[in-house]
């Protein structure tokens, strides 16, 4: 599944309408969206959404992923 930059930014207005005193964490991506760059792009600079996930079982044990080039034990989608 894809998420797109207008997701993201619907997503973040929703989390700024219940949480605005987060608007000045939130600048640096606010300004990236706004000159629409494609903030799910590894390439769109100062930086990028990216998005992680944790998997637990019912007896509680995490699934980690061996990150080839940082050669670190991460979960799922996250660089």
């Amino acid at each position: 599944m894809t998420v797109t930059s207008r997701e993201i930014s619907h997503t973040l207005s929703c989390y700024l309408a219940s949480h605005p005193d987060e608007r000045e964490n939130a600048a640096p991506l606010l300004s990236i969206l706004a000159d629409g760059a494609d903030v799910t792009a590894r390439s769109t600079m100062p930086g990028h959404v990216t998005c992680g996930a944790a998997v637990i079982n019912d007896t509680g044990k995490v699934l980690l992923i061996r990150h080839k080039a940082l050669q670190r034990w991460l979960l799922p989608g996250v660089h």
